[in-house]
């Protein structure tokens, strides 16, 4: 992977949905681990502008699960074993889990090639004051 264009090429990021669970996200997502936010920064990406975010659902103690991507400059050493793997999520950090995947999911058509998405899924408390839609 290429730190420095993955860097700049995620300049321009930002979450353009305003719902209360991506604002939520925002507000809460200081709240991952350490880990989570060293792996950001060796992969050359701000954790606070992610391409998407995704709420899937809402937890007992009014948590939620959430699932975010972002996308980097690089590609895969085996393709194969990628590929096999993208239904796999493997921990990242503490309560941290993620994937690498050759998708591209609403990566700007400017976005250098060539790239790859990483998801990953973390519950996050309800960080707002006002109540999840």
């Amino acid at each position: 992977m290429d730190h420095d264009a993955t860097f700049k090429a995620n300049q321009s990021e930002s979450v353009s949905c305003d719902c209360g669970n991506c604002r939520n996200f925002l507000a809460a997502v200081d709240k991952l681990p350490q880990e989570f936010f060293q792996l950001m920064d060796t992969l050359g990406l701000d954790a606070s502008r992610p391409t998407e975010i995704v709420s899937y659902n809402e937890n007992a103690d009014g948590s939620h699960f959430f699932g975010w991507w972002y996308h980097v400059v690089g590609k895969p050493t085996n393709l194969d074993e990628l590929t096999k793997s993208q239904s796999k999520t493997t921990p990242v950090a503490n309560g941290v889990e993620a994937f690498l995947s050759i998708r591209r999911d609403l990566a700007p058509t400017d976005f250098p090639e060539p790239v790859l998405q990483i998801e990953f899924f973390a519950t996050l408390p309800w960080a707002l004051k006002q109540p999840s839609t």
